[in-house]
């Protein structure tokens, strides 16, 4: 028989490192979810009503204040229970447990971690409001019979009933986390279960059973358990003993033995984490069975069900276009899948624009099935809410429907079959418009609104929704007041509005990014520089001994070494805006001898390395203050002073103006070398996005001026080699990509190459801009296509690839293991499904961890990596492959004073007639005689084949890949030792996430790896 006690000494268990199970109470999640959104909905209704009553009586006017911040006092904590309840971590090892208590209550087998003491405080919180409420009634029925008006009764009478309201949301939620689980315990002398749980009152209480004493199983609502009386609610089945773990499973509906995390590969890889973007371990299934699946699935639920109406609109009329849409998209992907092997890097490195277009529906694939089989898990159940659900379901039925138009569109448009080039080029001009016309229509609404992000990672996925909605509510203040006691109450209306309905702030996002406003993003991306924002990156991550802002001033001219001994003049950056001061930021762990004029007594104990850093923001907005977070972290691993370049931004100052900067920069390190506590041995350039552009540009400008001394390796992590709106797959996906959308991209990239347009003229520009690359950006000769075709894959490999054109490759990690077991016992799947420790798809883009021992850094000065420090297997390193017959040669004049731009570079007018300029089907017009500094993709041989050692990172589903995938090409093509690494299920700038992500923080250690590696060599 159980029997419960007071607690006497509470057990405070360590917060947490795995990932909350949270999908196995769904139920508990919705009714939190409804809870929150009523208080919510409630709040702005009392918003409102006191807009109208306040202003003419003041007792009503104190009253709405007081009901106001008291109705606040549930939604905030309750919204954030329902984010640890999702994001929350256990522990699986280490319980600091009192030695008197685990003598009396036995060996701990079971922890909620931190969610024990967050739940407490919440019922703590709103039982304390609750007797508040209790005091108001009195004033509030006072305020009723002294005003004897109308409006003034109904508003009493409103603020008494929703005052009811208020009392009973925390009894609800206190019925909610009665019986919450927060530690057990396990005596085997008596065979005893001690759970902790809390009482109503928010007190710690301790029942005691049998295993003998459990009677029912999931009877009543959200209990896991119960014994006797009492339901027990279980968040995850995190047990630490094999023998309650395999006695509590079954209970808790699973039917085996979750085993240790462990996949050993046949190099002895162990994987001990259960993040999907880091698994060795693919599954693979039939793309016909799964739809099959999915129209059984849907047809299995009751009528009433399929009826469901959303927006006038039947639930089976959705999934019923959606299954329409996948039957007539089996060719246009099959097509895909068939040609999308030869734009690979090579065998090993497999990635290009047209895999990331299949693995994207394949997920929304996927993802449909995954939301159609919890719906078919949960339907049954007496508390079931099918509204939310449902939209779930809808929402990738729609994104399912609008993929299968994007596929159909881009199977059309293929390049030539004996092409290699991922840029579209065998479409005339009018064709291209037609193309681009056509995705431009495409309805993009359905990509930012419940399923905002659901091509990336979890962690990821959750910060696009809280970005998509601060942008939904920032878009409604753009054209307003200014001011702030206008614009802040709108704001917490907008984003409230926006919480509750995400279809909502999909259809808004999509309205922004129709009409491409890139003011309003930039001013969007902005806020980070606002003065609360500024301050977080000081509060996260090491503590540095220098981190600041140092100003350079345009004085002098400085000087660079040629390789013939003679010197060449680097000038003060001047373009557009004139001399001025650059800034940069200058980060370390330590305060070396002489950094930022510290006294100099040794030279021999300064730094060997420093690190010159070029931040992104689409050359339009941040600074180095926003991208402080990663640098941070940089300047502690790698023990070596940083310079980040404050560069110009566009369009005030296009090109070539931060090119100009980065060179001084450049120069200016090596010149105040003893300034920056650095002995000027080895340097290495490390940038992402357009800091990688930029920085890419500057070495390529240094080898124009045949400069003696050159960075000794170059990292460009996402970057945009091609500054052109040259169309290919990859960046087909900024149509759904939620940090760098179709419109806003091309804007940027327009800026930073024309500077401030009007919007007619950069509308003309875009539309010019696709006539532009009909087929100047093929620049291979018939002997270069030649030397391609030797790179063509096997015959083996070509049958391997047709054979598995119909199959759906994922990681498995990215789903639930209830998900995958049902995939690989279900009668339709079973046959295809097969699961594997290692995928030739993925292998290149995985990231893995400790692969290589780590080098001794004694020698470096540099700072231990992490003992998880990640590395790509698959990397290509010191590729050479044999010259082509003609060599591209490079028409730059050098000079002995710098001009950072190439012939007629600074005069816009020009630049747009180039671009206006036609192209003939030889492949020799405007983009053989491109700007190499604008686009390093453009740049010949003979100037490639001189550029340090370079690593390239980039993101499978990046609108960007192609980019990094077409230039590793030309830096194999010109014998220069290069890594590619290829990421996968994170985003473009995904180092600046790296504080919500843990896939983020991993891949941001590779970036750093890649950093080092230069460093070590040396």
């Amino acid at each position: 028989m159980a029997r419960e006690y007071p607690c006497k000494k509470i057990v405070k268990p360590m917060p947490s490192i795995l990932m909350l199970m949270w999908n196995k109470i769904p139920t508990v999640q919705n009714s939190i979810d409804t809870l929150a959104d009523s208080v919510t909905l409630e709040t702005m209704a009392v918003i409102a009503n006191a807009v109208f009553v306040s202003r003419r009586f003041k007792s009503i006017r104190a009253m709405n204040i007081w009901y106001i911040a008291l109705k606040f006092r549930p939604a905030l904590p309750i919204y954030y229970m329902n984010a640890m309840l999702k994001t929350s971590c256990l522990n699986s090892n280490k319980y600091p447990v009192n030695k008197g208590e685990r003598e009396s209550l036995g060996k701990l087998v079971y922890s909620s971690g931190s969610m024990g003491n967050l739940i407490r405080g919440v019922k703590l919180f709103s039982l304390l409001t609750t007797t508040i409420a209790f005091g108001m009634q009195p004033m509030i029925w006072h305020d009723m019979f002294v005003h004897d008006d109308r409006s003034a009764l109904l508003t009493t009478l409103t603020l008494s009933f929703l005052s009811f309201s208020v009392m009973c949301s925390p009894l609800l939620l206190n019925l909610l986390t009665k019986r919450y689980v927060i530690c057990m315990y396990h005596d085997e002398k008596q065979h005893l279960f001690s759970v902790m749980t809390y009482n109503i009152f928010a007190w710690p209480r301790i029942i005691q059973f049998k295993f003998e004493d459990i009677k029912a199983f999931d009877s009543p609502i959200l209990a896991n358990l119960l014994v006797d009386s009492y339901p027990l609610l279980m968040i995850s089945t995190n047990f630490t003993d094999e023998y309650v773990l395999e006695k509590f499973l079954p209970l808790l509906g699973e039917e085996e033995t979750p085993k240790r995390k462990v996949d050993d590969d046949e190099d002895g890889f162990t994987m001990k984490a259960n993040v999907g973007l880091w698994s060795s371990k693919k599954f693979s299934v039939s793309r016909d069975s799964v739809c099959s699946l999915i129209e059984k699935l849907f047809y299995e639920f009751p009528v009433h069900l399929r009826n469901y109406s959303i927006e006038g609109v039947s639930f089976e009329k959705h999934i019923c276009a959606a299954i329409n849409s996948l039957q007539e998209v089996k060719s246009s992907l099959h097509t895909i899948c068939m040609a999308m092997c030869r734009f690979d890097y090579d065998i090993s490195i497999v990635g290009n624009g047209y895999r990331s277009i299949v693995t994207v529906f394949d997920l929304c694939l996927i993802g449909l099935l995954r939301s159609l089989f919890k719906i078919s898990k949960i339907s049954h159940r007496r508390w079931f809410r099918a509204s939310r659900p449902v939209k779930e379901v809808v929402a990738y039925a729609e994104i399912l429907r609008v993929l299968c138009q994007a596929v159909d569109l881009v199977s059309k448009y293929l390049p030539k079959p004996n092409s290699q080039c991922l840029f579209l080029t065998n479409v005339d001009a009018d064709d291209l418009d037609r193309l681009m016309s056509s995705f431009e229509q495409l309805d993009q609404s359905n990509f930012y609104g419940r399923q905002i992000g659901f091509q990336f990672c979890s962690s990821v996925s959750n910060v696009f929704h809280v970005i998509g909605t601060a942008l939904a509510s920032y878009s409604t203040l753009w054209n307003h007041s200014n001011v702030w006691y206008r614009r802040y109450p709108s704001i917490v209306y907008s984003c409230c509005r926006f919480l509750v309905n995400p279809e909502n702030r999909s259809k808004h996002i999509a309205k922004i990014f129709r009409h491409s406003d890139l003011e309003l993003c930039r001013s969007f991306w902005s806020l980070l520089e606002s003065p609360i924002l500024r301050t977080l990156p000081s509060v996260v991550g090491p503590k540095l001994a220098v981190n600041e802002l140092y100003c350079i001033q345009p004085t002098d001219m400085l000087s660079l070494q040629k390789k013939n001994g003679t010197m060449v003049n680097i000038p003060v950056p001047s373009a557009f805006s004139g001399p001025r001061h650059l800034c940069v930021r200058i980060l370390s762990l330590h305060r070396w001898p002489g950094l930022m004029g510290e006294k100099l007594k040794d030279r021999s104990s300064r730094s060997n390395f420093l690190v010159l850093h070029c931040h992104g923001g689409g050359f339009i907005a941040t600074s180095t203050k926003t991208h402080e977070t990663y640098l941070k972290f940089w300047a502690a691993e790698l023990n070596c002073p940083i310079v980040s370049v404050d560069y110009s931004l566009a369009p005030e100052n296009p090109y070539p103006r931060a090119l100009e900067e980065a060179l001084y920069a450049y120069a200016w390190c090596l010149t105040h070398a003893d300034f920056l506590g650095w002995t000027g041995e080895y340097l290495c350039f490390a940038g992402e996005s357009a800091g990688g552009l930029l920085l890419t540009s500057t070495c390529l400008k240094l080898i124009q001026l045949d400069v003696a001394r050159l960075p000794d390796k170059l990292v460009a992590i996402y970057t945009p080699f091609l500054v052109e709106f040259a169309p290919s797959a990859s960046r087909l996906l900024s149509l759904l990509d939620p940090l760098i959308p179709w419109g806003i991209m091309y804007r940027c990239l327009y800026a930073y190459k024309f500077g401030a347009l009007t919007d007619d003229q950069r509308f003309a520009e875009v539309r010019e801009g696709r006539k532009v690359s009909k087929s100047g950006i093929e620049m291979k000769t018939s002997a270069e296509e030649c030397l391609d075709e030797e790179k063509i894959l096997p015959d083996r490999e070509i049958e391997t690839e047709m054979s598995d054109s119909k199959y759906i490759r994922l990681s498995a990690e990215l789903f639930d293991r209830e998900f995958i077991k049902f995939l690989s016992m279900h009668e339709l799947t079973e046959p295809s499904f097969h699961c594997s420790p290692e995928s030739r798809l993925g292998k290149s883009a995985e990231i893995q961890r400790d692969q290589i021992e780590e080098p001794n850094l004694s020698k470096s000065r540099c700072g231990s990596v992490t003992d998880n420090l990640v590395e790509v297997c698959s990397t290509v390193s010191d590729i050479f492959v044999e010259n082509v017959s003609r060599i591209l040669k490079d028409s730059t004049n050098v000079s002995s004073t710098v001009d950072c731009s190439s012939s007629n570079g600074n005069d816009p007018v020009l630049n747009r007639k180039r671009l206006q300029t036609s192209t003939n089907d030889s492949g020799s017009g405007i983009f053989a005689d491109g700007d190499p500094l604008l686009s390093p993709w453009l740049a010949t041989d003979e100037l490639l084949r001189n550029l340090p050692p370079t690593s390239v990172v980039a993101c499978h589903l990046d609108p960007l890949l192609d980019d990094s995938i077409s230039f590793c090409k030309k830096l194999r093509q010109a014998n220069v030792p290069h890594t590619l690494d290829l990421i996968e299920s994170l985003p473009h700038g995904f180092m600046n996430l790296m504080s919500f992500s843990k896939e983020c923080r991993l891949a941001t250690q590779l970036c750093l790896r890649r950093i080092k590696e230069t460093l070590i060599s040396e």
